[in-house]
């Protein structure tokens, strides 16, 4: 995954997810960024690191489309999973 800054140990939701979703990445380090970005999700959404782990409600929309534009049934599931959770919390809350 990218860092937030070269000396950083971040490596924010935000830039990982525009970088995969845009195509920046390349197609096999965006496989990789959405596996990393999973292991930010708590019970109820994504997180963001940059934002002191933080629900990144406005970057996890970005996360979906990392998601699906890293491609591959995994990627494509994690797509899935975000919005039912993000969505599944809001509707039962």
């Amino acid at each position: 995954m990218y860092k937030f800054y070269p000396d950083s140990t971040i490596h924010p939701q935000a830039g990982n997810s525009l970088a995969a979703w845009y195509g920046l990445a390349g197609q096999e380090r965006a496989r990789r960024i959405s596996v990393s970005l999973k292991g930010n999700w708590s019970e109820v959404t994504s997180t963001a690191p940059e934002n002191k782990g933080n629900p990144g409600v406005f970057s996890g929309s970005m996360e979906v489309n990392a998601h699906v534009a890293a491609g591959g049934r995994t990627a494509d599931q994690a797509g899935v999973d975000i919005i039912r959770r993000d969505q599944g919390f809001l509707v039962v809350s």
